[in-house]
């Protein structure tokens, strides 16, 4: 997937910060989704964090290149090592404690949360994580990043993927638990390779 420089948030050290919201401190079912291209994709980056001090709620981040979410102490890592400078749609869905991961509508490995995150009164990041000991600044840029408070199935993750075309505009999956919805300056048209 190509997308014009125009048409996407670049963050190289920018970071997208939104105060402390009820509707993001999700402790049960959630999915967190986003169009990421990494310049770096081996270096550890934040994508989504409503995390603090008082525990952290979520954590969707790379990590040796590979898509992983932290919740409280656990953490779940996806099995397939991503490329830097190339499109993906990377999604993470939690139903009862299992979270699946997703890369460009696929699903890409599970794993068990048995700690309930903490319904936290963090600030909401996109692009960073909260401690300036360790921002992990995202280095690349993203679009179209949603936040639901609900496990999406694989048939709706498939239709965000939407065959390398974000779905930008229409009726979302589990619309009523779509907590946050974040276009990023979206406005061009997406190509696939």
């Amino acid at each position: 997937v190509a997308v014009p420089d125009a048409s996407v948030f670049d963050f190289n050290s920018d970071v997208i910060e939104v105060s402390n919201s009820s509707d993001l401190r999700i402790t049960g079912n959630m999915t967190l989704s986003a169009w990421i291209n990494s310049n770096n994709i081996s270096s550890a980056q934040v994508l989504i964090s409503k995390n603090g001090g008082g525990g952290r709620n979520y954590l969707f981040w790379l990590l040796g290149g590979k898509i992983r979410l932290n919740t409280q102490s656990q953490g779940v890592t996806a099995n397939t090592t991503l490329q830097s400078n190339r499109w993906y749609h990377v999604a993470v869905s939690v139903i009862d404690g299992t979270g699946t991961f997703y890369v460009d509508g696929v699903a890409d490995g599970t794993g068990s949360f048995t700690v309930t995150p903490p319904a936290t009164n963090q600030t909401f990041y996109i692009g960073r994580d909260y401690s300036p000991a360790a921002y992990y600044y995202f280095d690349g840029e993203m679009s179209n990043v949603q936040v639901w408070a609900a496990g999406l199935s694989p048939t709706e993750i498939e239709t965000l993927y939407n065959s390398g075309v974000p779905l930008l505009t229409g009726a979302q999956p589990q619309a009523a638990n779509l907590k946050g919805w974040w276009k990023l300056n979206q406005s061009a048209n997406w190509e696939v390779d």
